[in-house]
């Protein structure tokens, strides 16, 4: 199990970090708004991930505190996720 959450968790923290890094003139355009999507789409998530995995609850509730949790067992639905973060991020900036 160790092994399995480290695996994801550099792998989606990886990957997330590419991702914002190529579209960082982006999300650095669109400060505001971005955090403000950003806010929506953490909670939707985390209201999706605790009635769905009501056993991720806890660390759902602790990103607030540490941010890597939650890249870290975003991994449960990933093609879920990617598939709503893009669709937040292109109703929010078109």
């Amino acid at each position: 199990y160790y092994y399995y959450y480290y695996y994801y968790y550099f792998y989606y923290y990886y990957y997330y970090y590419y991702y914002y890094y190529y579209y960082y003139y982006y999300y650095y355009y669109y400060y505001y708004h971005y955090y403000y999507y950003y806010y929506y789409y953490y909670y939707y998530y985390y209201y999706y991930y605790y009635y769905y995995n009501n056993n991720y609850y806890y660390y759902y509730y602790n990103y607030y505190n540490n941010y890597y949790y939650y890249y870290f067992y975003y991994y449960y639905y990933y093609y879920y996720s990617y598939y709503y973060y893009y669709y937040y991020y292109y109703y929010y900036y078109y």
